[in-house]
């Protein structure tokens, strides 16, 4: 059981991923792994922390990795 539900999630991710832009998932991973190796307390902005819990987590996403939006 746990090694197909492992598997559904390893296809899954890679689906998703294989449908982003190339430079935003390389952006992405960079700064899970900076975040990752930071050391105690960490100073990296943690690339896993959604700070509206409302709003969408792609919408979410899109801000961590762009920014605010200007109006």
């Amino acid at each position: 059981m746990a090694l197909a539900d492992r598997n559904i999630q390893v296809e899954g991710h890679r689906g998703l991923t294989d449908s982003l832009d190339p430079d935003l998932v390389n952006k992405w991973e960079k700064m899970c792994v900076d975040w990752e190796e930071d050391n105690f307390p960490k100073t990296k902005k943690n690339p896993y922390h959604i700070d509206n819990v409302g709003a969408s987590i792609c919408y979410q996403f899109g801000r961590f990795l762009l920014g605010p939006i200007r109006q």
